[in-house]
């Protein structure tokens, strides 16, 4: 039986409109109409930096201590189910569209059951949690319907995508199309976009981090762990696909990519503050966003781990890069 089908009780081959018939959640709680298992699906937010930075701003700030950081080694589907880690924010790499597309052309309706064959970190984490999964692709509101389309589905660039097609002078499509959340990004966008940014302060590129959102869930099952209820939350984060363009050598990808990882490792950790003022836990795995196939450097993911430590030096968090051993 796979993953899927322990779930819901049903193969997911029936195809994408009676799956949407089959569920529903119900107080929190994914309900299938051929399985009495209710896993809580978690609370989901796509939340912008800016939204974050206020929260924490209206709860106090940070102020639990310096930050400890370290190295966990695991598997990150097996670090969900670890009892350390119970309750923790977990990062977990993925596409724009908050899904596990292994490229462009897949789209939601090819469903999430192939996310088993593919063994990087974000399917990993997304099976850990697959209740919260299957509700992003099929029931999450999108334009107030249920559930992500080819036509149809959530964007976490959209906004600082809005901001630099005002700023530069050009409509968003000429900058990048957004590909079942892959922003493959044309060789005249990243002129413009780079030119830009050249041409900024800190105060407006903080401005533009703030305009990135990420998939916020919150209090997601492990539907992994049947014996008893383990909850997590997780933050689920893009890069720029580099590697995915016709041109992944052009010089424009690092300042925007570099002001997207920025961006993301802030938001992940101000998420892991707010997870940590609310009694839950201070720890929080961070992944290699950006790295591996989508070809963001490491000097520029670990740069981008670097400023967010800095911008909340004394918030008391556990902060651990998983790696895999």
């Amino acid at each position: 039986m796979d993953w899927f089908s322990a779930i819901t009780g049903f193969d997911e081959r029936v195809g994408y409109d009676e799956v949407q018939r089959r569920l529903s959640v119900v107080d929190g709680r994914l309900r299938s109409t051929h399985s009495d298992r209710a896993p809580r699906v978690g609370t989901l937010e796509l939340v912008s930096v800016a939204e974050l930075r206020a929260r924490g701003d209206a709860t106090g700030g940070a102020a639990g201590g310096p930050n400890r950081t370290g190295v966990v080694v695991g598997e990150a589907r097996g670090l969900h189910r670890d009892p350390r880690f119970e309750g923790a924010l977990i990062q977990a790499a993925s596409q724009f569209n908050l899904l596990e597309m292994v490229g462009p052309s897949v789209t939601p309706e090819a469903g999430v059951t192939g996310y088993a064959h593919d063994h990087t970190q974000g399917p990993a984490c997304a099976l850990a949690t697959g209740a919260a999964t299957i509700f992003r692709n099929y029931l999450v509101p999108v334009d107030g319907v249920p559930g992500q389309r080819s036509d149809r589905q959530l964007d976490g660039l959209a906004d600082l995508g809005a901001a630099l097609a005002a700023a530069t002078h050009r409509p968003i499509g000429s900058l990048w199309t957004m590909s079942n959340g892959y922003a493959l990004v044309t060789s005249g966008g990243l002129d413009a976009i780079a030119d830009h940014l050249a041409g900024l302060g800190e105060e407006d590129l903080d401005r533009l981090r703030g305009l990135l959102r990420i998939g916020l869930v919150t209090d997601a099952e492990v539907t992994d762990v049947t014996e008893r209820e383990v909850l997590v939350s997780q933050a689920y984060c893009s890069g720029l696909p580099v590697r995915y363009s016709d041109h992944p050598d052009h010089p424009g990808w690092e300042p925007f990519a570099r002001l997207v990882l920025e961006a993301t490792y802030e938001a992940t950790l101000l998420a892991a503050i707010a997870n940590a003022r609310r009694g839950v836990s201070a720890t929080v795995l961070l992944t290699r966003v950006g790295g591996g196939v989508f070809g963001n450097r490491s000097e520029w993911i670990d740069d981008a781990v670097a400023r967010a430590l800095a911008v909340v030096p004394d918030a008391g968090l556990e902060v651990l890069t998983v790696r895999r051993g």
